[in-house]
């Protein structure tokens, strides 16, 4: 029997408005929840949040969404029998892309992986999880660059992804930090129009709301204390809305998210696609 075992890091920003919860129309993840290696999961984001303590950070939150892309990317590099952070599979591609296609909003998001290989895999699974979970782990503490994915102060969650077949076993690891200001978006109809509804957490006083080549006019945005709403026309095509918050005399575009006004109320949220990246 054998045992390899190989690492891979990526540290990514991209951003995705906010799970959006019970709304008139919503976001649905691309993909279905697979089951993987729980146990193994939580110990290694144990071990996460134990080295986090240890330098004074505050512990990541598993979120269901970081989880749902994890274990899809890892469930893919099983099947197709690759590992690596870019996908041969376009709507799956990225990192950024794979935890926006998850529903999940982010700004700053980063990637770690994993692969273990031989006989030894499934007896430790079930024989030595810890183990098992402190080699993963001490593997990704000794790279430079797994390290600091794992120890960013920025990041406030953690997804896990442990997927086995027969004696390969594939991991992925995700971080990501909450989205600045954004809480839920929520769309309602009204007359031709879509009304978007962005419920904020912070202030409102210095965002600004950009918009696709058709624009967008400043005095059609109603401002609410803790939300704003942005109309757009029924029919007139996909919008990438982002919204900037102003630095230093700087726009700092921190919240993106795509509508297809041309498609039907259940789909109104397209995936992020290559095209759309």
């Amino acid at each position: 029997m054998f045992f390899i075992l190989v690492f891979l890091g990526i540290s990514l920003t991209e951003i995705r408005i906010d799970e959006f919860g019970d709304t008139t129309a919503k976001f649905q993840s691309a993909y279905p929840e697979y089951p993987g290696v729980e146990l193994l999961e939580e110990k290694l984001i144990e071990l996460t949040n134990k080295e986090r303590i240890k330098g004074h950070l505050p512990k990541l939150v598993p979120n269901s969404h970081l989880r749902i892309a994890a274990r899809q990317h890892s469930l893919e590099m099983l099947e197709m029998g690759y590992f690596s952070h870019i996908s041969p599979v376009n709507g799956n591609k990225t990192a950024k892309m794979r935890i926006y296609n998850s529903g999940l909003p982010q700004y700053k998001i980063g990637e770690n992986l994993a692969e273990s290989i031989g006989g030894l895999v499934p007896i430790l699974i079930q024989e030595n999880l810890d183990s098992l979970a402190r080699i993963i782990h001490n593997g990704w503490m000794s790279s430079p660059h797994h390290r600091d994915n794992m120890l960013d102060k920025d990041y406030t969650h953690i997804g896990m992804g442990a997927m086995l077949k027969d004696t390969t076993l594939k991991v992925t690891q995700t971080f990501a930090q909450k989205a600045f200001g954004v809480d839920s978006a929520v769309v309602e109809k009204k007359g031709n129009k879509y009304l978007i509804n962005i419920y904020l957490s912070s202030s409102l006083w210095k965002i600004t709301v950009f918009m696709d080549e058709e624009g967008l006019s400043e005095d059609s945005i109603e401002y609410y204390y803790g939300r704003m709403k942005i109309p757009l026309r029924i029919k007139s095509g996909i919008h990438k809305i982002e919204l900037c918050s102003i630095k230093s005399d700087k726009y700092c575009c921190r919240v993106r998210f795509f509508i297809d006004t041309n498609a039907s109320w259940n789909n109104l949220f397209p995936v992020l696609t290559e095209f759309g990246n």
